[in-house]
């Protein structure tokens, strides 16, 4: 299998890690610009780079992972290839032009996954599976805050994509795994209203913190992210009706009113190898992905529109 990358950033050395784990025998070509600068890590030595958008004709899989702002262009670019697409999140920036790439995908029957590794956490499963259905909920708070400056250790943050709002930049789109696996546990709220504002001293001009009410028609989600927290804290509690469930994604663990009723090593490199290994899987089964581009143009309207 030959894998096809057009951007060559920290998600995309993540996908290939993971890559190289589950298919040694897969290589790797990288898209990138000139002038994005030489060189490939020491540990992606099968992987080649080009600057020629049509190499990716050889390859069996395009991955899109360059930033944010550019993926519509990007995906309007390879269409022609008629490649099954792996588009990292979020689907883009804005809502512009979005409709009309997705009618082209439909049209010429391309597969495609939004990739939200957050619905791969060794926790996700058993919510999904064990905990949820049946359980009435009267509440859920989702909560996601870390501290953007060490994010990428060894770079300037304040160059980042995520630094900045004109590159598809801001936490609401950096953390939209929290408004995606609120999607996915819970389906789509009925009403939904957004505060998007800048609190920290960080020195972006980017959104650097979000908060969004999602009422369902038997409780209300209430889901809040930050760039500004020194201590990495990602938590998901429901209020039900029997208990207080709270879920502990950094930890990997559920408790029930205080008692661990689940845990596992939530091992990152885990979670996007299962990313991966579904993602193929889909296309050699040719089944629609969960996380197509329709669902989650969906939820980036949720993450964008105030209501």
């Amino acid at each position: 299998m030959k894998f096809g990358f057009v951007g060559y950033g920290s998600i995309a050395k993540k996908h290939i890690k993971a890559i190289n784990s589950l298919f040694p025998d897969a290589s790797c070509l990288i898209v990138r610009r000139a002038e994005d600068g030489k060189g490939m890590d020491a540990e992606n030595a099968n992987c080649t780079i080009s600057t020629n958008m049509m190499d990716l004709l050889e390859v069996d899989f395009i991955f899109i992972t360059n930033p944010t702002f550019l993926h519509v262009e990007t995906i309007e670019m390879v269409l022609k290839f008629q490649k099954p697409l792996f588009i990292e999140k979020p689907l883009a920036s804005s809502l512009d032009l979005v409709p009309e790439m997705i009618r082209a995908l439909d049209r010429l029957r391309i597969p495609n996954y939004v990739a939200c590794n957050m619905r791969f956490h060794i926790c996700m499963n058993f919510l999904k599976k064990e905990l949820l259905p049946g359980l009435r909920i009267n509440e859920v708070n989702v909560y996601c805050g870390s501290y953007l400056p060490d994010w990428r250790p060894g770079t300037d943050f304040r160059k980042s994509y995520s630094s900045n709002e004109n590159m598809g930049g801001g936490v609401h789109l950096d953390l939209i795994h929290e408004l995606d696996y609120c999607y996915y546990l819970f389906g789509a709220p009925k009403q939904h209203f957004n505060v998007l504002t800048k609190k920290s001293a960080l020195e972006i001009n980017a959104i650097d913190y979000a908060h969004y009410h999602w009422q369902y028609k038997d409780f209300s989600a209430q889901i809040t992210l930050n760039y500004f927290r020194r201590d990495y804290k990602r938590t998901l509690e429901i209020v039900a009706e029997d208990a207080t469930y709270l879920v502990d994604f950094k930890n990997g663990k559920v408790e029930r009113n205080g008692e661990v009723i689940f845990s596992d090593d939530p091992d990152v490199n885990v979670m996007y190898q299962r990313q991966i290994s579904y993602f193929v899987n889909c296309v050699k089964e040719k089944k629609k992905c969960f996380n197509d581009v329709q669902e989650a143009y969906n939820v980036l309207k949720l993450c964008l529109n105030g209501s």
